[in-house]
């Protein structure tokens, strides 16, 4: 048995005897024969052991095992009391603890690799809890024996192989009750579910282990091709995405990306079933949107908090720094019988006793207006100007708009208006700049 797990590591060459290994072990089976395998070959570990107390006497009779098995054998060893919030996935919470305090550990004891007993039975049902889930081929290829600096070098060994060796080499470990708990999904796919099925299908396990890593090599190859695809058609910046829209039939790659993004599942099927209707608006709860357009995508992180401020220019001059774009202003003299209007309309000047203060620079709303300058006092909807501009509704809900009261003064970019302009009587005038922050010098 001993030969079948030495040849396992040995062939996998994850890990040399010159490294030190940092070895997550819970007390039970399989990482009490990680260890205790490690230790006959002739490697240099730590053992790192949490204790969540959430089985009373069990959890420290665990923690016992560990301590003194390490001490018999003369192995370092690391222990952390953790305390765990009433959430609805407390394993997922427990394995965040867990994995914080490896990575803590590591780093301070220089280790090389975090070492875990994840083992052929853990892929299997995995591979179930993520099919339950509606996984796709990256879900279902489960646990991979390597993530970074994580290494799993018993995902090619059985449960049933791992329990011969414990009982042949007389390693001690301690039964974890809770894991005949079917209330946890994962306990009942491996007590009930699986079960049922190995008693049909013998050869079950094989093939199961092989289907798993046929979806692995074909992940490996998609995400080659999404990678890609991604560096070709994505551009990206500050939390914005302007995607080259693919065609429905490489609709995968779009979804991919929208997967990375956080976006709910239910969210990329309702942009898959309207992705021919351009300028369809979507949200998510991960507070992003996205807009699909006739050949592009355009996707970007909404700052719900912002979105409900109104900036106050209480001063008569200031700068207002927003995550975007800048606002600089300042009050000046008028020198000249007439002044000639800033050619570009990122730029606007505003008579200062023709307004009160403060001013207010917020988003637009629906039901505002603005009296265009040269139009005599006529009034337009700030959303027709909008779509009259060409401003996508994408981009709508991120325009700011200065009033005075509730006069527009001024659309940054796109518009200025008769109240407050500057004329023959201005004494003096506020010089408000917008600086958009990729012209920034």
């Amino acid at each position: 048995m001993i030969e079948l797990l030495r040849k396992v590591i040995q062939k996998q060459e994850l890990f040399s005897k010159k490294d030190l290994l940092l070895v997550g072990v819970s007390g039970g089976m399989d990482s009490m024969v990680l260890c205790h395998l490690l230790l006959k070959e002739g490697y240099t570990l730590i053992m790192a052991h949490c204790n969540y107390h959430l089985r009373g006497m069990e959890s420290d009779l665990d923690e016992k095992l560990v301590r003194d098995w390490s001490s018999e054998n003369n192995i370092s060893s690391v222990f952390k009391s953790c305390t765990l919030l009433n959430t609805k996935n407390i394993q997922e919470e427990a394995r965040k603890l867990r994995y914080d305090f490896f990575n803590e550990v590591k780093g301070s004891a220089n280790c090389k690799y975090i070492l875990t007993a994840h083992h052929g039975n853990d892929l299997i049902e995995t591979f179930f809890l993520n099919l339950s889930r509606g996984a796709g081929i990256r879900g279902l290829k489960g646990i991979q024996d390597q993530s970074g600096e994580i290494l799993r070098p018993f995902l090619g060994v059985s449960k049933k192989e791992i329990y011969e060796y414990a009982i042949r080499n007389n390693v001690p470990y301690r039964e974890d009750l809770s894991n005949s708990a079917i209330h946890y999904l994962r306990n009942f796919f491996r007590n009930e579910v699986i079960l049922i099925i190995n008693n049909r299908i013998p050869a079950f396990y094989e093939m199961c282990i092989r289907s798993i890593h046929h979806l692995a090599e074909a992940n490996a190859f998609i995400e080659v091709m999404y990678r890609e695809w991604r560096i070709s058609n994505v551009k990206e910046k500050d939390d914005e995405f302007e995607i080259i829209k693919p065609k429905i039939e490489k609709f995968y790659f779009l979804s991919q990306l929208l997967v990375d993004l956080g976006f709910h599942s239910e969210t990329i099927q309702k942009i898959k079933m309207n992705y021919s209707k351009s300028g369809k608006l979507f949200t998510d709860k991960n507070e992003h949107e996205l807009l699909i357009d006739r050949n592009t995508i355009f996707i970007r992180k909404v700052n719900t908090k912002q979105n409900l401020e109104h900036f106050s220019l209480n001063d008569i001059q200031g700068e207002l720094r927003l995550s975007k774009e800048n606002y600089i202003w300042n009050l000046e003299a008028k020198k000249e019988t007439s002044i000639e209007l800033p050619f570009k309309m990122e730029e606007a000047l505003i008579d200062s006793d023709l307004i009160k203060w403060p001013l207010i620079l917020r988003k637009w709303a629906p039901g505002d207006t603005i009296q265009p300058l040269g139009m005599n006092g006529k009034s337009k909807k700030i959303q027709d100007v909008l779509t009259n501009s060409k401003i996508s509704n994408f981009k709508k809900k991120s325009i700011y708009i200065l009033f005075s009261e509730n006069n527009a003064l001024w659309i940054p970019g796109i518009m200025r208006s008769e109240v407050a302009k500057i004329s023959e009587q201005t004494k003096s005038f506020i010089r408000i700049s917008k600086i958009d922050e990729n012209e920034k010098v």
